[in-house]
């Protein structure tokens, strides 16, 4: 059984139609939680966005500007405890706790700005939002990162000063042992989440970033179509026990003591050991 998390950025949900079709397509998806971005929820919204959901409940970071709002839809029915639930006063961030099966997450919807210096700023704050590395409880960060790692993988017909802001990205991401799952699946793949209109313009700015640690139970980090948006939806499963083993006996891929995250873990392990 699988934990199915989604984000998307919906580039606004304050027409009703759009939001009811958004919120009817993603209770057909089954999504287990769901990372809305660029909401543009209003105070006066809240309530009554949570009961159009339909759902086990909604948790909405209300923006100052209309660009901005995040919201994350559990899905009814979902046997998990919801816990512990923060969000900033920009409309940028929500986190919250998840048990789940046994095991626990904290779960992070981001919206990074657009704005470079706005951008480098929300992630440098980003490292003491979210919660100290704890090794109980799983950090899952999903969202739209409004910049990329790698510009030449992620990135067509753009150019490279859209990432400001990703060195401070880096720095959050080996603070707390993360990696891109999506990349780690898909290695040298080009594949993108954002498609600029009328123009050549693509990007992979949506994302999950993932505990280290967890990666084994990762079934899958897909890249999918979406509707009502100029986003695509990525959608993350994660397995209560692994990944399914098939017949045989276990060989262990010698190639794995080649990879960074190996290097890493072991340099960092064996002084202790």
């Amino acid at each position: 059984m699988a934990l199915k998390i989604a984000t998307l950025n919906v580039r606004g949900l304050q027409d009703k139609t759009k939001r009811n079709e958004i919120f009817y397509w993603l209770r057909q998806k089954h999504y287990d939680i769901t990372l809305l971005q660029e909401t543009r929820v209003g105070e006066n919204d809240v309530w009554k966005w949570s009961r159009e959901w339909e759902g086990e409940g909604a948790y909405w970071g209300v923006g100052a500007t209309n660009s901005r709002g995040v919201g994350v839809l559990i899905r009814k029915g979902l046997n998990a405890k919801i816990h512990d639930v923060v969000k900033d006063r920009d409309g940028r961030m929500v986190k919250l706790k998840v048990e789940w099966k046994e095991m626990k997450f904290q779960i992070v919807n981001i919206y990074a700005p657009n704005n470079e210096k706005e951008r480098k700023n929300f992630f440098q704050k980003l490292k003491s939002d979210v919660d100290p590395k704890d090794d109980e409880w799983h950090l899952v960060i999903g969202g739209d990162y409004n910049c990329v790692e790698d510009s030449v993988l992620d990135r067509r017909n753009c150019v490279s000063d859209f990432d400001e802001g990703k060195e401070e990205l880096g720095e959050l991401v080996a603070m707390y042992g993360l990696e891109d799952i999506w990349r780690r699946r898909h290695i040298n793949q080009r594949q993108y989440t954002y498609f600029k209109k009328n123009t050549p313009k693509a990007s992979r700015i949506d994302r999950f970033y993932i505990d280290q640690w967890i990666d084994y139970t990762v079934d899958s980090c897909e890249i999918r179509s979406s509707i009502r948006t100029d986003h695509s939806i990525v959608e993350l499963n994660i397995s209560d026990s692994g990944p399914e083993r098939g017949k045989g006996y276990w060989k262990m891929n010698a190639k794995v003591l080649k990879t960074d995250l190996f290097r890493d873990t072991f340099q960092s392990f064996w002084p202790k050991w």
